[in-house]
């Protein structure tokens, strides 16, 4: 999907105003290994399966030549990112999609 969204003429024309977010919320998925970690240090917070998943798609996005931002999301509604603490995604116009929900911080 991201191959073809990429590929658009419109879409890389208005890179500077458009922005890609590559999954939302995603939950589980593979690693480089085809395995989908479930628990401990290795697990789908703190392994390498989202880096694993997703630096292929922001290549394959910068390879079609779109140039704006890349939002890479987390896990657990969009607030968790330790794994790519471990293992980071490279690109240099990246960021973090978090979600704040009303009432989170309540006192």
């Amino acid at each position: 999907m991201w191959d073809i969204v990429s590929k658009n003429e419109k879409v890389k024309e208005y890179a500077g105003w458009l922005s890609l977010e590559l999954a939302n919320e995603p939950v589980r998925v593979r690693d480089a290994s085809g395995n989908r970690p479930t628990d401990g240090t290795w697990g789908p917070a703190n392994g390498p399966a989202k880096t694993d998943f997703f630096q292929p798609i922001i290549n394959k996005i910068r390879s079609n030549g779109f140039t704006g931002v890349i939002w890479a999301p987390g896990s657990t509604w969009q607030q968790n990112y330790q794994s790519y603490r471990k293992k980071a995604l490279n690109d240099s116009n990246l960021g973090y999609a978090v979600h704040f929900y009303p009432g989170w911080f309540q006192t």
